[in-house]
């Protein structure tokens, strides 16, 4: 029953957590728990109440917020850390989620 379906998502999540570094795409992480990648992006909507991407886009730039305010590492390489190689395109979304570049982010942390 339903049940299952959120057992299976709640894994889902925790393959997020644990990958998040790496390259997910709906087919393979739909494979992990056996479901057709249509279902899968139908229930992890359902569930979760935004898409697949879109959470693991917004997974990964919270991810980048607590490097940028915790770790000293460069903006380059939290992008790659976070699992977003392109760094324009880490600056872009990171950008489009925060309001902030990740420059200005980091600055106001520091203060």
């Amino acid at each position: 029953g339903d049940t299952s379906c959120r057992e299976d998502i709640l894994q889902v999540l925790q393959y997020i957590d644990n990958n998040y570094e790496t390259p997910l795409t709906v087919e393979q992480v739909s494979q992990r728990i056996n479901m057709s990648p249509n279902y899968f992006s139908y229930l992890f909507k359902k569930e979760v109440g935004m898409n697949f991407l879109d959470y693991v886009t917004r997974y990964r730039i919270e991810q980048a917020k607590r490097l940028l305010s915790e770790t000293t590492m460069q903006i380059q390489e939290i992008g790659i850390h976070v699992g977003i190689q392109d760094y324009k395109y880490f600056a872009k979304l990171f950008r489009k989620l925060t309001g902030k570049t990740p420059t200005d982010f980091r600055k106001e942390k520091i203060k």
